[in-house]
């Protein structure tokens, strides 16, 4: 089996776990144990994520359906420019896909 996956979709203790788990090698015992939060850091993370959460929801709440959230906010447009060099256009590539 082969996979190709950006390491934002987990870590390598994580995708080592996922392979254990299709594979009939798996032991929950074999996982290393991790280690408990401090107080400090528990109570920052306690104290800190309802603000996050209420900042993200204010930002993006007041940002209409038709912006582009990556671009700095300006209207949608319907072009994919991603990581290309150059911009794909996307009636293009589905009548590609179509006629093959």
């Amino acid at each position: 089996m082969a996979m190709k996956v950006h390491h934002s979709f987990s870590d390598g203790l994580g995708l080592a776990t996922l392979f254990m788990c299709l594979s009939d090698s798996y032991d929950a015992k074999m996982l290393p144990s991790m280690r408990p939060i401090g107080f400090i850091k528990n109570f920052l993370i306690h104290l800190i994520s309802p603000v996050l959460t209420i900042q993200t929801i204010l930002e993006t709440g007041g940002m209409g359906r038709d912006k582009n959230c990556i671009n700095n906010g300006k209207p949608i447009s319907g072009v994919k420019t991603g990581g290309f060099s150059y911009d794909l256009n996307i009636a293009e590539i589905k009548a590609y896909c179509k006629a093959k």
